[in-house]
């Protein structure tokens, strides 16, 4: 696991403790020693910022996915938030009910971030071209213009029409 650089959680479903590896703590910006081996849940829930993670769990335990598998923030140390991607999978009982889950934090902000930038770089491309198609627009505007203000004299003095000013 050192070489794949993620982090390990364990999830004991029937006491409800989750073990928290080292690298798992390094990712949020905390030594081994900052936060216990073993935290609950409820301990670390106000750090999550979630959307739709907790019904893809409960779709996973309920047996209606094969894999558990989502992305999410994690609040770090410094107050910044984490992109992490998280895989897990649950031992069960005999009777099927899971009775704990385990796998694997990735911290994936970097990769988040890139496609943030690559958004904001495409948004300024189609505003860029936007633009030129309207300053494209009015230079043609502009060179019609100009040529019925060439012609219409030319029109006038053929014509003994008078053109309004």
């Amino acid at each position: 696991m050192r070489g794949a650089n993620d982090g390990i959680w364990d999830w004991d479903l029937t006491s409800n403790e989750i073990y928290f590896s080292r690298r798992w703590k390094e990712m949020l910006g905390y030594a081994d020693d900052e936060l216990e081996i073993a935290l609950s849940i409820g301990a670390i829930s106000c750090t999550l910022t979630i959307s739709g993670a907790f019904s893809i769990w409960a779709d996973y335990m309920e047996g209606e996915r094969e894999q558990f598998e989502i992305e999410y923030r994690l609040k770090r140390k410094d107050g910044n938030y984490a992109w992490i991607h998280c895989r897990g999978l649950a031992s069960r009982a005999q009777d099927g009910g899971s009775v704990r889950l385990t796998g694997s934090h990735t911290d994936i902000s970097q990769r988040i971030e890139a496609l943030e930038e690559l958004k904001a770089e495409k948004a300024e491309e189609r505003r860029l071209l936007d633009k030129l198609q309207l300053a494209q627009d009015e230079l043609i505007l502009s060179e019609e213009r100009l040529r019925i203000s060439l012609v219409l004299p030319i029109l006038a003095r053929w014509t003994g029409m008078l053109i309004p000013e």
